[in-house]
């Protein structure tokens, strides 16, 4: 299955959990991009009919419920005769883990978990759903302590399915209410019958029942006592045993009324108030509810019953009928039980109490599994890496094949894990390019680039990836996707056109852009000085927080036009040089004349030469002509005008080009 896409959507990435009904995987949601838990019904219930219609009626129900302490159910389908279940990924251990790792467990972290798991069930029970296989394996708890129950829908659809499954009742037997032992209808009393056998097992560290077989501690949960639990662990306060004794009543009279009563009673229970109040004292059928008691400190002492003494009556005549009614209800609960016998124990006695263990090697690991639980085997899984043995096929086992064990023996089967592995590297926040350039397409099969817009990582930059740091994957095998920043989101720039400056600098920090000015700034018809010409990028392109955005800045109306002309005085006796030296080549004596030169120009008007001259003289004339207006000149000769000239602003453009 690993690496397997289930409806196209779920690649499937390792296998966490398994049992005797389904297999759970870690997998990718290739659709939302997250990890979730996807829980596979194995082979053998694929052709129940009744099973499936059930798993998915039962499951399906378990969607409805939505609670912070409930695993949530996220999608239930089929996909080629594979039955699946897909869940939230919850990352931690169970509960069961938790107790082999530590032993018992503080009263105050038992009761905040018990707390957590009654709010979970209230809440199932309130939307009619019973789970029916409460136990520390369907309790996780992540590192901060959450709790998260799962296995709601299948342990319903499971009930009825697997009771002839001798392999699927050994894992949940411990924790079976006496109705269920009995084969009756499980309740929402039942729940918490196995809810306060759970707690049993986090404070003492074991389980109020044991047996060698299936049956025979179904048999203890119907008619035998358990040890009382501050037995075994001391510390346990008074109060905590008698919520304990409450939930484990045989009788489920005798129990919570529900579990928002065992609720309540968890907020108090370790109140200082509390700690030494009264035992619980319970009415119910003496054969039926003994609780073991000590006798003196030995260890071999604890485990004697105490057999409760009556105070001696004297003999009355009605005795004798009293003993008779004895021995017919003795009579009616031994054919009763003979009832039970029939269809739980009398299976086992035919079956012999040892088994040779077959051969399983090379076998997959749920065919292997399904092998040996049927015998009555239980299975331990290793992992080891292999290069021969194709991977979820089992390398060995222990006991090997043809020993003669007893029945409920552990075996050990060491399973494939593939080829050798290696730690996938963290390349989150490096360059994507340096990656590449590196040796990750000798590493993996292929390398997969996927962009997005990112605010906190710079463009080019490895966000996240897949396989995740740390991960342990096959050479060549895997595909390596890498999430790579395109930088922040990209929008289109607006048009700053004929906006002030400030204007365009407010604009520019609510989108997280800069201004820049251009060099110089530009003279422009169109746009008033100080208001923005045009911009780089250009309104319309996509732009991202961060973008510089250079702006030309309008220096107002056009710039004056500046060209200069030229004027020759010429001088003779009589015209003066008027008409600018029409009388040019007169040979008369020249006298000096006074030549006075006036310009209005952008400048205003200005005296610019004032000269006297013997002989003819040429003048340069500089203008400089106002947009929208004129500039002009004239020249004196001895105080007369002999001469003007003006020019427009569009007939300097053409004298300064030559026209």
């Amino acid at each position: 299955m690993i690496g397997k896409r289930i409806s196209d959507r779920y690649k499937i990435l390792e296998i966490i959990g398994d049992g005797g009904m389904a297999v759970v995987y870690k997998a990718e949601d290739l659709i939302l991009d997250r990890i979730v838990a996807v829980k596979v019904l194995r082979s053998e219930y694929s052709t129940d009919e009744d099973f499936i219609r059930r798993f998915h009626r039962e499951a399906e129900s378990a969607t409805s419920l939505n609670h912070p302490n409930v695993v949530s159910i996220v999608d239930v389908g089929e996909d080629d005769q594979t039955y699946f279940i897909v869940m939230e990924y919850v990352k931690g251990k169970t509960l069961k883990q938790i107790i082999r790792d530590k032993g018992p467990l503080s009263a105050e972290r038992s009761v905040e978990i018990m707390k957590q798991l009654s709010s979970a069930i209230a809440h199932a029970h309130d939307h009619h759903i019973v789970h029916r296989d409460i136990k520390p394996h369907n309790i996780l708890i992540d590192p901060t302590g959450k709790v998260k129950v799962t296995d709601f829908g299948i342990a319903l659809a499971a009930t009825s399915a697997t009771i002839t499954h001798t392999n699927s009742v050994l894992g949940s037997v411990h924790y079976f209410s006496p109705e269920q032992a009995r084969g009756g209808i499980a309740n929402s009393k039942s729940d918490i019958y196995s809810m306060g056998v759970v707690l049993y097992e986090m404070v003492t560290g074991r389980l109020p029942f044991s047996g060698e077989s299936a049956v025979s501690v179904a048999l203890k949960h119907l008619q035998d006592s358990y040890p009382e639990p501050s037995l075994l662990n001391s510390d346990i306060p008074q109060s905590l045993e008698n919520v304990i004794l409450k939930a484990m009543a045989k009788d489920p009279n005798n129990r919570y009324e529900n579990v928002e009563e065992l609720e309540i009673d968890l907020q108090t229970v370790l109140e200082q108030s509390r700690m030494n109040e009264k035992k619980l004292i319970l009415d119910e059928d003496a054969e039926a509810t003994k609780i073991l008691t000590p006798i003196g400190s030995s260890k071999e002492q604890i485990n004697q019953p105490t057999v409760s003494k009556k105070k001696e009556e004297k003999e009355k005549p009605k005795k004798k009928k009293k003993n008779w009614l004895t021995i017919l209800l003795s009579i009616f609960l031994l054919l009763g039980l003979s009832g039970v016998a029939a269809i739980l124990i009398v299976p086992e006695i035919l079956q012999t109490d040892v088994v040779n263990v077959p051969d399983v090697t090379n076998m997959p690991y749920t065919d292997a599994y399904e092998n040996l639980s049927d015998l009555g085997l239980d299975v331990e899984r290793e992992e080891q890496p292999s290069a021969e043995v194709e991977e979820g096929n089992v390398i060995r086992q222990n006991p090997r094949a043809g020993e003669v064990v007893k029945e409920n023996s552990e075996v050990t089967l060491t399973v494939s894990s593939g080829p050798e592995k290696f730690e996938v590297e963290n390349y989150i926040g490096r360059e994507a390019d340096d990656v590449q350039r590196g040796n990750v397409k000798d590493l993996f099969e292929d390398v997969e680039i996927t962009h997005q817009s990112s605010e906190e990582f710079d463009e080019g930059t490895i966000m996240k990836q897949y396989p995740e740091p740390g991960e342990e994957v096959v050479p060549g095998q895997e595909v390596l996707i890498l999430y790579v920043s395109s930088g922040p989101p990209s929008f289109v720039l607006a048009d700053l056109t004929g906006k002030s400056l400030e204007e365009a600098k407010t604009y520019a920090q609510q989108n997280g852009l800069t201004i820049k000015e251009s060099e110089e700034r530009q003279y422009s018809e169109e746009i008033e000085e100080g208001h923005i010409i045009s911009t780089d990028p250009a309104a319309g392109d996509s732009v991202r927080a961060g973008d510089e955005i250079t702006v030309a800045i309008s220096k107002g109306v056009p710039e004056p036009i500046s060209i200069t002309d030229k004027v020759e005085v010429v001088i003779g006796d009589d015209d003066n040089g008027e008409n600018n030296g029409e009388n040019k080549g007169k040979k008369e004596e020249k006298k000096p004349k006074m030549v006075k030169i006036i310009t209005n120009d952008v400048n205003g008007e200005k005296t610019l030469k004032e000269k006297e001259i013997s002989e003819t003289t040429v003048f340069d004339i500089p203008l400089t002509v106002p947009y929208n207006g004129e500039a002009s000149y004239a020249v004196y000769v001895d105080g007369e005008e002999i001469y003007t000239q003006s020019f427009t602003y569009e007939e300097a453009k053409n004298f300064q080009n030559g026209e």
